[in-house]
């Protein structure tokens, strides 16, 4: 390698990894590293492998760096039966750039050289060397025979192809500097092979030499395979990692195979079963053994073994250390079990199946000595006692029973020890305050020399036997007066009396039944099955009773429930059955009657709620069970509370009931449409080839809300907003997939009503954060964090201060002050707008009588009203009460309505407004030209001013649009009365246009941004426009 120097190193690779490299110096990375991890190697290993063949690999990336090619051999070494075993690998590994100089392939010559080929797939293999352009150019190319495969060089002339000699032809160069390269090659691969051939030999004579010495060790310990060959125990000699070195004739026999030299093959783990029978994997638990007996000296252990048929039996496993030829080894004794597991196992369930039968006996089952020390008790007994059989044993029965039931116990034991026979006996335990009766039998237990060791006791809670043969004896006194059927019976079931009842009910009289069976009263609702389990449970327990169906005489069929219980005489033998009974068909109508209250809805007759949850559940375990999908949509009416409120809640609930037969008719037969409460209806969509079918129906039910309906005389339109979750997409659970219908359903709402939204997680964050929102406005009503800022109001005509609009903001402690555009919206929707609005109000006349004492002019003070101010609130009395505990006249205020409201509820609206009117309060619409109000309507109504939206102000006096409403608003505004408003005024050249058409106030940036009430003070006390 020193006369070469673009050798690398040489790598060999027993069992592909790499255990030995030279030079070691500058390539310690490379050992250990195994080429079954480098999916990029080990392919030319097992291409190698295959072909029994040299294969040169690369260029490759080295671990040491740089780049290389690999010329790998495989080595393989003949074993004992004359089989060629793979070896493993050796590599000679040649610098890429080094080797290639060395044979010429370089940049300096007249012709521009490209090889390709990497792993020795010519034309399909990778760039090797140079311009990858060459092979695309017209260019020479020549395929290079390389090990387990070629290579491909091209070349073209740096200057191009022209005429002249053969000799100055750079084909001709390129043909002698292919055939060096070829040579150097040649010659190369041809020293490497030389040496795999040299080290092959060498590694040949080592094993041939290793096998040599152990066939001579064998040899010489032939004195002691007689030794154990003669051993009626199977014995087999391990090696290291329990490889079978020699095992005798038992052994052979025992694990089923017929030469030692198969055996010799065999490792302890490969004549086991893959797991042991505690469930440990036989080989980790094979090499703790080993490690045990190698530690020890001696260590016994018990093991499933596997013989050659594949039967697998336990054994007892001895492995003893001992030294033969110098080298530790094991000697294993290996004895078959089975016989004694199988006995084992045979007593272990039948003394299971012993203790299973005693405590699972219905009966009270114990053994007390002749002491009258308990010995034993099943769990029926430590139930009756109330103390476990631990706390019992060896004690005498006083120490858990009354002093009365031990000394009853005891004189029956010695009656039953006296006489040697098996007696029975009437016994009393009180147990949690209650007495039980019991029927013991007793007999005498004999030890193996037969005396006598104690009494067996089998105890049966006869309680409510003894009960109900008293209730026997009691109904027969009640016989005739009772309102239920009696029917008693003989032993064989026939009749021998009933009651007068019995006739009324069923219409058979006294003649007509007595001597007959009950068979008369029978019908087809029950087979006879149900017969015969009646009269097993009958002879089981001595009662029965349960609901069933009967005919009368006159054919008719009646429900009615029934208690048969057996009269017993002294023998405990059934002498008599009494059966009473009640005609239910009033009380299962009723239960019917119920059943559909709880689970329908009493308007509409759709489900409601709770059936909804259980089809809904019923519904996913389906969907499932089969894999398919279902979507929930959750529909709520848009402004149905605004015909509630107007036309009452009877036409309110005929709208419901209509609505709910609309949609009824859009959805298929399986599916389930219901309301679950208020203005809500749910839909189950069932067996859906995908999610976006729902969109089909949620189209439907959208679409049959576009016909008016007609609510005794009244015409009216409504819309609907629908949320869709899907599942398992979305959930698996009913109450996952309603919430996240219902999340889906106000993004529907959100984005304009009258339309349909497919849950989205981010819903769910949105909805987290309007909770987390209203938490924060919550506090901040109860903490009083709402601020009043003032926009004052110019007349346009004297550029005079005439008042201000009062609006809230919202400080936050954490946040500073939020836009009200992000918390109104929820104030309103949760209500508690009603408190942030009174305490504006409050704020705003508090601010008034502050002014006023200083004798500071603010003008009328504008505030805003909601609708949901109006609709749930006594707003004329709130005003009212502020403008009393400030002493202020009714004339300082302002209110502000939207058009939206004034068109959602005229009547209450009106009503209201007509009150303030009267009060001395101006009244105001505000954001005009946003809704669909005429002038006309409008002055129908007690309105003092109009506030023109500032969607109109905004490109005036340039918009031709904006400047014919504005104008129009502006004239018939006045022709009606009006006091005009333009809102959002912010240029100079805005406000003198509506000065000109002659609107009457301003407001806007141009004049003041809304502010705090001591900057409003302040600025009313210097601005130009105060007077």
């Amino acid at each position: 390698m020193a006369l070469q120097s673009h050798i690398h190193h040489i790598a060999l690779a027993p069992n592909d990894v790499i255990r030995s490299v030279y030079p070691v110096k500058g390539n310690e990375g490379v050992l250990g590293v195994d080429y079954r991890n480098l999916p990029g190697q080990y392919a030319a290993v097992l291409r190698s492998r295959e072909s029994r063949a040299p294969v040169l690999a690369g260029p490759i990336d080295l671990f040491q760096g740089g780049r290389g090619f690999v010329h790998r051999r495989p080595v393989f070494v003949t074993t004992e039966d004359g089989t060629d075993r793979y070896w493993g690998s050796a590599s000679v590994v040649a610098d890429v750039d080094a080797l290639l100089e060395a044979s010429g392939i370089n940049a300096r010559g007249t012709l521009e050289l490209a090889l390709r080929g990497a792993d020795g797939l010519g034309n399909n293999g990778k760039m090797i060397w140079g311009n990858p352009a060459v092979f695309s150019e017209d260019a020479i190319t020549t395929s290079v025979d390389v090990p387990g495969g070629t290579w491909q060089l091209a070349a073209i002339p740096r200057e191009g192809w022209r005429n002249g000699t053969l000799f100055s032809s750079p084909l001709f160069i390129f043909a002698l500097t292919c055939t060096g390269f070829f040579t150097f090659l040649a010659a190369q691969l041809s020293r490497s092979h030389r040496l795999f051939r040299q080290r092959h030999a060498q590694l040949a004579r080592e094993i041939e030499e290793r096998e040599i010495a152990e066939l001579s060790l064998v040899q010489s310990e032939a004195r002691f395979r007689a030794l154990f060959e003669r051993s009626p125990d199977p014995t087999w000699i391990l090696r290291r990692g329990g490889i079978c070195s020699d095992a005798n004739t038992a052994a052979l026999k025992l694990f089923g195979y017929e030469d030692l030299e198969t055996l010799h093959k065999v490792k302890a783990t490969d004549i086991s079963p893959p797991f042991q029978s505690d469930g440990q994997c036989t080989t980790k638990k094979a090499q703790v053994m080993l490690s045990m007996a190698m530690e020890r000296g001696v260590h016994r252990f018990e093991w499933l073994h596997k013989s050659a048929d594949g039967v697998v039996f336990p054994a007892e496993v001895t492995l003893s250390t001992v030294t033969l030829s110098n080298e530790p080894m094991l000697y294993a004794v290996v004895r078959d079990i089975s016989d004694r597991k199988k006995a084992e196992q045979a007593l272990l369930t039948q003394t299971t199946l012993l203790q299973d039968v005693v405590d699972n006996a219905p009966s009270l089952i114990y053994v007390f000595d002749l002491q009258g020390n308990l010995q034993l008790c099943n769990l029926m007994f430590e139930r009756a006692t109330g103390l476990p059989f631990a706390d019992m044993k060896g004690r005498p029965r006083v120490s858990f029973l009354t002093s009365d039931e031990a000394d009853t116990q005891r004189q029956n034991d010695e009656q039953v020890l006296a006489t040697g026979s098996a007696m029975r006996f009437e016994e009393q335990i009180n147990r949690n305050n209650t007495n039980h009766i019991y029927l013991t039998t007793k007999c005498v237990l004999y030890d193996n020399d037969g005396q006598q060791s104690g009494v067996l006791s089998i105890s049966t809670d006869i309680t409510e036997i003894k009960q109900s043969t008293e209730q026997l004896r009691l109904a027969g006194v009640v016989l005739e007066n009772t309102a239920d059927g009696v029917i008693i019976t003989n032993a064989l079931g026939h009749i021998i009396s009933i009651n007068k009842a019995f006739s009324d009910i069923t219409g058979f009289s006294a003649e007509e039944s007595i001597g007959l069976k009950p068979y008369i009263l029978m019908s087809e609702e029950q087979d006879l099955d149900f017969y015969r389990d009646i009269q097993e449970t009958l002879k089981a327990n001595g009662f029965w009773r349960g609901e069933l169906w009967n005919r009368r005489k006159n054919g008719t069929l009646y429900p009615k429930w029934m208690t048969i219980n057996a009269v017993f005489d002294e023998f405990s033998q059934p002498v008599n059955y009494v059966a009473v009974f009640s005609d239910i068909s009033a009380i299962n109508q009723s239960q019917s009657e119920l059943d559909r209250m709880a689970h329908y809805d009493p308007v509409t007759g759709l489900p409601n709620r709770l059936l909804f949850q259980e089809r809904l559940q019923h519904s996913l375990d389906l969907s499932l069970s089969y894999d398919q999908s279902l979507a929930v949509l959750l529909v709520d009416l848009d402004g149905f509370k605004t015909v509630n409120d107007s036309l009452g809640h009877s036409m309110g609930d005929l709208l419901l009931q209509q609505a709910g037969i609309r949609f009824s008719q859009c959805v298929r037969l399986e599916d389930t449409v219901s309301r679950i409460g208020g203005d809500e209806f749910a839909v189950i969509l069932n067996n859906l080839s995908q999610p976006t079918d729902a969109i089909v129906v949620a189209k439907k039910l959208l679409m049959s809300l576009q016909e008016p309906f007609d609510l005794g005389g009244n015409s009216t339109l409504l819309t609907a907003s629908i949320g869709i979750a899907v599942a398992p997409q979305d959930s698996e659970t009913p109450e996952q997939l309603l919430r996240q219908a219902d999340t889906a359903m106000y993004g529907a709402k959100e984005g304009g009503r009258n339309d349909y939204r497919f849950y989205q997680p981010e819903m769910t964050l949105r909805a987290h954060e309007r909770l987390i929102l209203e938490r924060s406005l919550r506090r901040a009503v109860k903490n009083h964090e709402f601020e009043v800022w003032y926009q004052p109001k110019i007349n346009l005509m004297s550029d005079r201060v005439e008042g201000a609009e009062a609006l809230v903001r919202w400080r936050d402690p954490v946040h500073g002050l939020i836009s009200p555009a992000d918390f109104i919206p929820l104030a309103e929707s949760t209500g508690l707008i009603i408190q942030i609005g009174e305490q504006v109000i409050d704020r705003v006349c508090r601010d008034i009588r502050h002014w006023i004492d200083r004798d500071i002019a603010c003008g009328i003070v504008a505030v805003n009203v909601a609708a949901i101010q109006i609709d749930r609130t006594d707003y004329v009395e709130t005003l009212r009460a502020a403008l009393d505990k400030y002493d202020l006249p009714a004339s300082v205020l302002e209110v502000e309505v939207t058009e939206s409201l004034m068109m959602a509820s005229p009547e209450h609206s009106r009503e209201v407004l007509s009150t303030l009117q009267s009060l001395g309060i101006s009244t105001a619409i505000d954001d005009f030209g946003t809704g669909y109000s005429s002038l006309a309507y409008l002055k129908m109504l007690p309105i003092n001013s109009l506030k023109i939206d500032r969607s109109f102000v905004s490109d005036l006096p340039h918009d031709k649009s904006g400047v014919a409403i504005t104008k129009t608003v502006v004239e018939l505004g006045h022709a009606l009365g009006f006091k005009i408003v333009a809102e959002g005024v912010e240029t100079a050249e805005q406000s003198s246009f509506l000065r000109s058409i002659g609107c009457d106030q301003g407001q806007g940036y141009l004049y003041a941004r809304p502010m705090p009430a001591i900057e409003f003070e302040s600025w009313l006390k210097r601005d130009k426009y105060f007077e």
